[in-house]
């Protein structure tokens, strides 16, 4: 029998009656779009994160694009990004006719400070920094820079949804955060599905504009927005994972830390915790080690019925869509530890419902592989 990379069915099954009834009630209402249980999550997922405003959204690519929108993002703008991240991060900002202006991240996978400020100018307009893997970047420095340049902040939380370090909480320490609920996230609904947060009242307000269609009241239009608006069944489903929340990511942090005390003896490996990691109460998204073997590790483990992801195997900027031009402005471009990364990454299995037997199994087999 194979190994889940998220066992979907245990999480199902722990739930099954609860969500049975939560998403009964929805159609017994016949609200389903922006029904009662969107209103009741977005009070919910402001009162989790310490956020003044939680607004949802269809998904989180959705987020990031009214973000910007938000903060005023047009053609020619300069947003800065991390350059190991998932396309959807630079895809919003192209989107919208701005420049991605990628830099580097560091050994903790997490955007490097001291690159985006050299990465400022005239024209950058806002700063998207990507909470990867679970884990927050370095907060108060982003802050720092933010606060000399006047340059807003989004969080691209779509990893790390009750993730804290240092004080600060995933998404509600920038100017305005977003996270996602696709199935594979901590947070998770049974589709697509996303939210903003922001601690401004004018921002919430435009984003509210912006996630309609750009309207104040029906069929009256004050600007040009788009339709992104959270379904109610799945708000309903996400009611229930909230509440479950709490025990689903100290299972996570559990499993994780069980995989870093098996797998520190095996010096070919790279872990997670050995750049900072261990310092933060991170949500785990992911169980990402670095090895120079991959490519033979993820043979080895598929042939034993264990799936592997690699996140990300290449730079934002060295995809087709970045990269296919003879003038492209990325072709020089060098973020060393972001190709590295890319050349050495390689997430295991993890999630809340990830079993003893199958955590035995990754344990065994990675061990075997070295051990050869």
């Amino acid at each position: 029998m194979n190994v889940p990379f998220c066992n979907f069915n245990a999480q199902m099954e722990a739930y099954k009656q609860e969500m049975m009834e939560a998403i009964g009630n929805v159609l017994d209402s016949g609200q389903f779009i922006q029904g009662q249980a969107v209103k009741d999550l977005e009070i919910k997922l402001a009162k989790y994160t310490g956020a003044k405003h939680a607004l949802t959204c269809a998904n989180g690519t959705d987020a990031l694009t009214i973000a910007m929108k938000a903060l005023g993002v047009n053609q020619g703008d300069e947003v800065i990004l991390p350059a190991f991240t998932y396309f959807a991060t630079a895809e919003t900002i192209s989107d919208l006719g701005a420049v991605p202006v990628f830099v580097d991240v560091g050994e903790d996978f997490q955007i490097n400070p001291v690159e985006v400020r050299k990465a400022v100018t005239e024209k950058t307009r806002a700063i998207i920094v990507v909470s990867l893997f679970g884990f927050l970047p370095h907060c108060e420095e982003l802050l720092e820079i933010s606060k000399e340049f006047d340059i807003p902040i989004i969080e691209d939380g779509a990893q790390s949804f009750g993730a804290v370090r240092d004080g600060f909480q995933s998404c509600s320490f920038a100017t305005i955060s977003t996270t996602s609920f696709f199935p594979t996230k901590p947070l998770a609904c049974y589709g697509d599905g996303g939210a903003l947060f922001t601690d401004c009242d004018e921002l919430a307000s435009k984003i509210r504009l912006l996630r309609n269609h750009g309207q104040s009241k029906k069929y009256t239009h004050i600007s040009i927005g788009q339709n992104s608006r959270l379904d109610t069944v799945q708000a309903a489903v996400l009611m229930i994972k909230l509440k479950h929340f709490g025990k689903e990511i100290e299972s996570r942090r559990d499993i994780a830390k069980r995989y870093i005390a098996e797998l520190e003896e095996v010096s070919q490996i790279q872990l997670p915790n050995s750049h900072g990691l261990q310092d933060q109460d991170g949500v785990w998204a992911q169980f990402t080690i670095r090895t120079k073997s991959r490519d033979k590790l993820v043979a080895h483990l598929n042939a034993k019925g264990i799936p592997t992801a690699i996140h990300y195997p290449k730079p934002v900027y060295k995809q087709l869509a970045y990269s296919d031009s003879s003038n492209n402005p990325f072709r020089k471009l060098n973020c060393p530890v972001s190709e590295e990364l890319s050349r050495t990454v390689l997430s295991l299995p993890i999630c809340a419902f990830t079993r003893r037997e199958d955590q035995n199994t990754v344990l065994a087999e990675v061990k075997s592989f070295f051990n050869q």
